[in-house]
């Protein structure tokens, strides 16, 4: 009799099988509770492939120079191999479409997945109707399959950070704080998931997740684009998903099995022959960690080319790539110039300002020797509160990006908040730690907060090590 192999999730187990598609009757035993995930997943395998295989290729015909759909279908495709490449990708890769301007940012993540592996919605998680532990749970039953997470914009503050802690693979610690305020005692270095992630919504995640922003660049794909092109209509797109779900689940098997024989060494030297593709000559570390990633959604799609005999444009799909790559990190290395400056003068003028016993320094501008009293507050132009934050006066930080050559305002604060160093590009009264004496109503100031884990690596070593 041979030993039973019991499971609790999707993706490779032993021998390079790799459930659901490639594992062997008998020998796999799936834990799968009523109604949970992976119960809906071993129904559904059992329903495709479905239609022909000639069908599926025929609607990725159609969409084959359209980058949008190739780099979805690339990180399809990529995501059984994440795990596999250690050393060269130590973390998930992220896919963001986001936009205002055109619909159909969810049904082209789910044409692709239904044409790879024919469960579309079944690795779909909406923002608006997750909980900490559903994400996890999802996460971890779906491992090594692509993950669809939708609409981005409807994401509630309580899972702002998840995005960061799903590309890391690992719950960060305030997935696993249990309702009672103690730890759950979980391994934080054990993952959790390994795959790739399909973000979509109205806005990127980075502008959702302004404490996270930073850390999103470099790790994630930031893909403003139409899904479609613009001549596209509502009808076309409901007849291709139509087509994909009626034809779907048919590549799936035979692409693991052809990774599952294939040498990862090799595989690792095929990615680094495409170093060429994005030029890091001049270029920063985020772009080379991004352009890493790209490497691997390229080799995918050329790989897939040659084992199935399609036809799709790779070429569009490095120019989409470089495109994000390029504009992520011009954003970031401007928006930190920008920042710098900022820091620069809050760092000048607070020479010899002393914090209050609340942790926090004020400071005016125009007269910095002046110390914050209950007679002055209003004059005050920054709040610094250590480790958390800088409030500034809206009219003061446009005069100071102005005396810094940086004077279209409303165009620089937009490219900080990108950047992650802003809350909100727009002023609002902001509440400060109320000062002894001070009514709460006054303890306010009309501008713009900019987040300290942000631009925390611009400040100088001492500065930052003091802060700290």
């Amino acid at each position: 009799m041979p030993e039973i192999y019991r499971i609790h999730s999707c993706g490779w187990t032993r021998d390079n099988l790799f459930y659901p598609y490639t594992t062997q009757e008998g020998i796999i035993e799936v834990n799968a509770p009523k109604d949970s995930i992976m119960e809906g997943i071993e129904r559904e395998i059992k329903l495709f492939p479905t239609g022909s295989i000639d069908k599926a290729k025929a609607v990725i015909h159609k969409q084959k120079d359209n980058p949008v759909f190739v780099l979805m279908l690339a990180g399809c495709l990529a995501s059984p191999l994440v795990p596999l490449l250690k050393g060269m990708l130590n973390e998930n890769i992220g896919i963001d479409l986001f936009g205002k301007t055109s619909a159909g940012k969810t049904s082209i993540q789910t044409i692709a997945m239904d044409l790879i592996y024919g469960l579309g919605d079944m690795l779909k998680t909406s923002w608006s109707k997750a909980t900490p532990a559903g994400i996890w749970n999802t996460a971890k039953a779906i491992n090594n399959l692509p993950f669809i997470m939708d609409d981005s914009h409807r994401m509630p503050e309580k899972l702002y950070g998840y995005p960061h802690d799903l590309i890391n693979g690992k719950e960060g610690q305030k997935s696993t704080a249990a309702e009672n305020g103690d730890w759950t005692g979980k391994d934080m270095n054990k993952d959790a998931y390994q795959g790739v992630l399909l973000f979509n919504g109205e806005i990127s995640i980075h502008s959702v997740n302004p404490n996270d922003s930073a850390g999103l660049y470099g790790r994630v794909f930031m893909i403003n684009e139409p899904p479609f092109p613009m001549n596209v209509g509502a009808v076309y797109v409901e007849s291709l998903k139509d087509e994909a779900m009626s034809n779907r689940g048919h590549f799936a098997c035979p692409w693991i099995e052809f990774i599952a024989k294939s040498d990862m060494e090799e595989m690792k030297n095929k990615i680094r022959e495409l170093d060429s593709l994005f030029d890091r000559s001049g270029k920063d570390g985020l772009f080379g960690r991004l352009a890493t990633k790209a490497q691997v959604l390229v080799l995918c799609v050329q790989m897939f080319n040659q084992l199935f005999q399609t036809d799709l444009n790779v070429d569009s799909m490095v120019e989409l790539l470089t495109k994000s790559m390029e504009e992520q990190t011009d954003n970031v290395n401007v928006a930190d110039r920008q920042m710098k400056i900022i820091l620069d003068t809050v760092l000048e003028k607070s020479n010899g300002a002393q914090w209050t016993p609340k942790d926090c320094m004020f400071i005016d501008l125009n007269n910095p020797h002046n110390t914050f009293n209950l007679l002055n507050y209003s004059d005050m132009d920054i709040c610094y509160k250590k480790d958390d934050y800088i409030l500034i006066k809206n009219s003061a930080l446009k005069e100071l990006l102005a005396k810094g050559g940086y004077d279209k305002f409303d165009a620089v604060k937009k490219q900080l908040k990108s950047a992650g160093y802003l809350e909100d590009d727009k002023p609002k009264q902001l509440k400060y730690p109320q000062h002894e004496g001070q009514a709460k109503d006054d303890a306010r100031m009309y501008g713009i907060k900019l987040l300290y884990e942000a631009f925390k690596h611009l400040l100088p070593q001492e500065e930052a090590t003091t802060q700290g």
